[in-house]
């Protein structure tokens, strides 16, 4: 929220030159296939990390075939479906994902039967904040890393509308908005609210941009989240049925960092772009990390936030053009 008010005082003149495309671009390719692992692992495609390495093997078959028919169904969706059903290709991915799960055996009926058996509705489980300070401390350098990923989300947006989001309606705007909404979800014990990439991806692959939508989608979302047994049903969603869609999602986000890299026209033939490019995504895939104690407090940055703040430093340290806007 400070930093809203600052963006609001001082314009984005200077946060254009703290992350120009060839940094936040960088950044967006790491964030998808930073994930890349998990997604993986969700499938069952490897069998030696995520869950699918306690797996039988005749168990692993299994949810490798339901996380292919996801996967599948999502690229036919996306490619070669038309009118409505090509506006929503994840949940037609999802659907077809869940059944195979029925019939292949990955979940069972009575498990699902059993789930949805109790009360039809249910208020969700809310907690008063309590402060601690040790927990401040780790947490609040974070909102650096929000911040960063961000401004990358709203720039990628804009790159898939085809429209400039961080003038208009504005970066101040995007960044109030988020900082309001995590103070409100914090203070009844919600999950972080921010920007995620995946709904990025999902916009890249639907074209569904309209904010009406969205806002109704939200809306939607409420209201079936008091409804116990959709809630039951979708939080039952098979692992591997998670993994064949997050495959796509997850591509979909480093893809939209390569758009915006084309959309810019960073010349990799400059020495320059070349290097920040290629530190920002190996150290964020590498997973560097920094982490340490101090006063009995623990800090510790991220992969994402490393190669972000990497990316920042290098691109004001390297003497040349920053923008490097000249097409290739």
């Amino acid at each position: 929220m400070l930093l809203s008010l600052l963006v609001r005082l001082c314009g984005t003149g200077w946060i254009r030159r703290l992350m120009p495309p060839v940094v936040t671009a960088s950044v967006m390719i790491v964030i998808g296939l930073s994930s890349a692992l998990t997604a993986v692992g969700w499938a069952g495609y490897n069998a030696s990390s995520g869950a699918a390495a306690a797996l039988e093997p005749s168990m692993r078959l299994k949810w490798i075939a339901v996380s292919t028919i996801t996967l599948l169904v999502g690229i036919l969706g996306t490619t070669c479906f038309r009118g409505i059903f090509s506006v929503i290709p994840v949940m037609l991915a999802l659907i077809a994902g869940y059944a195979a799960s029925l019939v292949l055996g990955v979940v069972s009926p009575s498990a699902i039967a059993e789930a949805i058996s109790g009360p039809v509705l249910a208020l969700p489980k809310l907690c008063l904040p309590r402060a601690n300070m040790e927990a401040a401390f780790m947490t609040a350098p974070l909102a650096l890393v929000t911040v960063g990923e961000h401004i990358a989300d709203v720039t990628a947006a804009g790159n898939v509308c085809r429209r400039d989001f961080i003038h208009d309606p504005g970066l101040y705007r995007s960044l109030l908005g988020d900082g309001v909404a995590s103070v409100i979800a914090a203070f009844f014990g919600g999950a972080p609210v921010t920007t995620y990439s995946e709904n990025i991806g999902i916009m890249a692959l639907t074209k569904v941009c309209s904010v009406s939508v969205v806002f109704l989608a939200a809306c939607i979302a409420i209201v079936i989240s008091f409804f116990a047994p959709v809630n039951a049903v979708i939080t039952g969603i098979p692992t591997p049925v998670l993994g064949g869609i997050s495959i796509l999602l997850f591509g979909i986000i480093a893809i939209t960092g390569i758009r915006i890299y084309m959309d810019a026209h960073i010349d990799f033939n400059s020495n320059r772009n070349a290097v920040i490019a290629l530190c920002v995504i190996v150290l964020g895939l590498g997973g560097a990390s920094i982490s340490f104690h101090t006063g009995g407090l623990y800090f510790e940055m991220p992969s994402i936030a490393v190669a972000t703040f990497t990316g920042i430093f290098l691109n004001l340290l390297l003497p040349g053009d920053r923008n490097q806007l000249k097409p290739v």
